[in-house]
């Protein structure tokens, strides 16, 4: 992948990982705290909850900004925010608008793949001369 293409879809995961790693990150520094947010918001939800939801939305991130399975990351994150669109949708309507665009970026990502600088082409580079020195 070259040119525009490689460009937004590097720009969109950076952009993404950067935004799971935060929100990840609070998830994780404070489960109590958004266990009893989504409780009170009528979201039945637990600390377990709140905990695999930061666990899964940090390491997506981190996934990202890597490019290290980044579709692999993009569908389990794309997964958390459809979740989250319908949340916001229904509580939290003013938070809609972030969570759509960050689905988008993740549909992006399944189609387009990492975009420029990611380990997954580094690896698919190993892959593609391993199977050529075999053959």
């Amino acid at each position: 992948m070259t040119g525009g293409r490689a460009f937004i879809a590097t720009a969109f995961r950076v952009l993404a990982g950067l935004t799971f790693v935060a929100t990840g990150f609070m998830k994780l520094s404070g489960p109590a705290f958004f266990a009893e947010a989504f409780g009170s918001m009528g979201i039945p939800s637990s600390f377990v909850t709140i905990l695999l939801l930061g666990l899964l939305e940090f390491v997506g991130g981190l996934m990202l900004l890597a490019g290290l399975g980044t579709r692999l990351a993009a569908l389990g994150l794309s997964i958390v925010m459809i979740g989250a669109s319908i949340v916001n949708a229904l509580l939290f309507l003013v938070a809609l608008p972030v969570t759509i665009v960050l689905f988008g970026f993740m549909v992006y990502l399944l189609w387009a793949g990492p975009g420029a600088f990611a380990v997954d082409n580094r690896l698919a580079g190993r892959f593609t001369r391993a199977a050529h020195q075999a053959g």
